[in-house]
C-alpha cells in the first residue's frame, strides 16, 4: 500500500512537471523598445515616439514622461511646454508578462543661446528669428513657429529685459505683422503683447534700435521716412506713447547730427549712443544727457569688450558730403580704434593704419562691429572682408575675404557680426537682397567652420552645409543672450 501511494506521488509530480515546462514553452512576454526620431529639440517642437515591441498582440501600453502616465496609445507625440531633461518610459503588458524602455530626452528652451535677426523684404516679406540652443540645436523662423504670426516688416533690433524678448521693426505692421515693437516671454517666444499706439505706428516713424531701460521704460532710436532726420525717444512701454520731443543732443541730420542706425551701449545707469560724429552720455534716471564727446570723425561702431570697457571705431577724416551722391565724400586720413571711460574721456587712440577705407556716407554707418568675450579682438567687416584687430598688440589681420567663398559668389556681408569664444558667426546677403547665409569662422585654428562642428543637423538630403541659409533678406545682427 505505501509502495502505491508512493508511486501515485511521484506520477502526479512528473505530471506537473510535464505540465509546468509546456506552460513555460508557450509563454511570450513584450519585448519593449521604442524609436525615437530625435533626442533634443526646441521648446515648441515634438518627439515622435513610435512603439518596436516584440509579442505586443492584446498588449497594453503606458506612456510616462517624469513618472506621469501621458498616453496609452501604440505609438505618442510629445510635446513639452517647458525646457529641460525628460525622462520617457514605455512600459507594455499582456497576459504573460510585462516589459519597459526609457530614454532620456533634452528640451531647450530660448533662455540661453544665440539669436540671429533677419530684416525680411521691404516690401513682400517679414522679418525673422533664428536660434542656436545652448546644445546647439538651430532652428529658423522660431517666432513664427511658436506663435503662427509674423512680427513686423524690416526686423531691427532686440533687447531682452525682466524675461522679456523685445523685437523691433522699423515698418511694423506693414506687411501682415504684428506690429513695430513685439514682445514675448524670452523662455518660451509665447507672445506677450504689442506695444502701439498712433505716434509710433505712425508710417513716417522709423524705430531701427531699442534699449529697455525698465519695465515702463525705453529709448527707441529712429529716423523719419527715408532716413532724412533722426534721433532717440523716450517710450512708455505700458502705453506705447512716444516723448513729444526726442532725447536733446540726439536729434538732427541723420547720420551727421542725429543718432546713428547703430546698436546703443546699455549699461547699469547710463545708455551710450553714436550721434554722427559724436558719443552721447544718457542718464537712465533723468533721460537726459550726460555729456557727450565730438571725435570730428564719423563712428562706424560702439560695443564693449570682454571686460566691459567702452570701444568705438571711427572712420577716418575726410573731405565732401556724406549726404550727396553728386559730391561723395574722400577719405584722407586712417580709421582708428578709441578706448572710451565711461566718463567719455579718451584713455587710448589707435591708429588702424591705411588697408581699410570705411564708407563715410550717412546711410551706412555699421561695419558689424563686435568683441571677444574672452580674447583682447575686435571683430568688424568692410566691403568684402572681415577683419580681426587685436587691441592689446595692436595687430589688424583680414581673416576672411568673402570673394574666396565659393559659396558665397554674388553675395555681400551684412549686419552686426557675433562671437563666441571658439567661432565668429557671419552673415552675408545675396540674390537681390532677399536671402541670407550665416557661416562661422574658427577662432582658434583660423579657417571656415563646417556646421557640422557647429551641431547642425543635416537637412533633408542627409548634407551638411557651411553656413545656415535663411531666406528673407539680410541679417540685421547675431545676438547672444549672456548679453541681456
Amino acid at each position: 500500500m505505501k509502495n502505491k501511494f508512493l508511486f501515485a506521488i511521484i506520477v502526479l509530480v512528473s505530471f506537473a512537471s510535464v505540465f509546468t515546462s509546456c506552460k513555460d514553452d508557450d509563454d511570450n512576454p513584450p519585448v519593449v523598445d521604442f524609436k525615437i526620431d530625435k533626442y533634443a529639440i526646441l521648446l515648441g517642437d515634438s518627439f515622435n515616439l513610435q512603439s518596436n515591441v516584440t509579442n505586443k498582440d492584446g498588449a497594453s501600453f503606458q506612456w510616462t514622461v517624469n513618472g506621469e502616465i501621458l498616453s496609452n496609445e501604440e505609438n505618442f507625440t510629445f510635446t513639452p511646454t517647458e525646457g529641460g531633461l525628460y525622462t520617457v518610459n514605455l512600459k507594455v503588458t499582456n497576459g504573460d508578462g510585462q516589459d519597459s524602455k526609457e530614454y532620456k530626452l533634452t528640451v531647450d528652451d530660448y533662455s540661453f543661446g544665440t539669436y540671429f535677426v533677419v530684416e525680411g523684404a521691404f516690401s513682400g516679406g517679414n522679418g525673422q528669428l533664428a536660434f542656436i540652443s545652448r546644445n546647439g540645436i538651430f532652428a529658423d523662423s522660431v517666432y513664427y513657429k511658436v506663435n503662427k504670426k509674423h512680427m513686423g516688416n524690416i526686423l531691427q533690433d532686440m533687447d531682452i529685459y525682466n524675461g522679456k524678448i523685445y523685437l523691433v521693426s522699423q515698418n511694423g505692421a506693414k506687411e501682415g505683422g504684428q506690429g513695430k515693437i513685439v514682445v514675448a516671454d524670452s523662455k518660451t517666444l509665447a507672445f506677450d503683447k504689442v506695444i502701439s499706439s498712433p505716434e509710433l505706428d505712425d508710417a513716417s516713424f522709423w524705430a531701427q534700435h531699442i534699449v529697455v531701460v525698465n519695465e515702463n521704460k525705453a529709448y527707441v532710436q529712429y529716423t523719419d521716412t527715408y532716413e532724412q532726420n533722426s534721433g532717440i525717444k523716450v517710450l512708455d512701454l505700458s502705453t506705447g506713447s512716444l516723448a513729444s520731443d526726442p532725447i536733446a543732443g540726439t536729434f538732427g541730420k541723420f547720420g551727421v547730427e542725429g543718432a546713428s542706425k547703430l546698436r546703443m551701449l546699455d549699461t547699469d545707469d547710463f545708455v551710450y549712443a553714436a550721434c554722427g560724429e559724436k558719443l552721447v552720455k544718457i542718464n537712465k534716471s533723468t533721460d537726459e544727457l550726460e555729456a557727450s564727446l565730438n571725435f570730428g570723425n564719423q563712428i562706424k561702431g560702439v560695443t564693449k569688450d570682454k571686460d566691459g570697457k567702452i570701444k568705438l571705431i571711427l572712420a577716418g577724416e575726410y573731405t565732401g558730403s556724406i549726404t550727396d551722391f553728386n559730391t561723395p565724400a574722400t577719405l584722407i586720413s586712417n580709421p582708428g580704434v578709441v578706448f572710451v571711460n565711461e566718463n567719455l574721456s579718451v584713455s587710448k587712440d589707435l591708429d588702424l593704419g591705411n588697408d581699410i577705407d570705411f564708407s563715410v556716407m550717412a546711410w551706412n554707418p555699421s561695419i558689424g562691429l563686435t568683441y571677444s568675450p574672452s580674447l583682447t579682438n575686435l571683430y568688424f567687416w568692410n566691403e568684402g572682408s572681415v577683419y580681426s584687430y587685436d587691441y592689446s598688440a595692436e595687430r589688424l589681420d583680414k581673416i576672411v575675404n568673402i570673394a574666396d567663398e565659393e559659396d558665397l559668389d554674388g553675395y555681400v556681408l551684412s549686419g552686426y557680426l557675433g562671437a563666441t569664444e571658439d567661432v565668429l558667426y557671419i552673415g552675408a546677403v545675396g540674390d537681390a537682397y532677399s536671402k541670407t547665409k550665416i557661416f562661422g569662422y574658427n577662432i582658434k585654428e583660423g579657417g571656415r567652420l563646417s556646421l557640422a562642428n557647429l551641431g547642425y543637423d543635416r537637412d533633408k538630403d542627409g548634407k551638411i552645409d557651411n553656413y545656415y541659409y535663411l531666406g528673407t533678406g539680410p541679417l540685421s545682427g547675431v545676438y547672444f543672450t549672456r548679453d541681456f
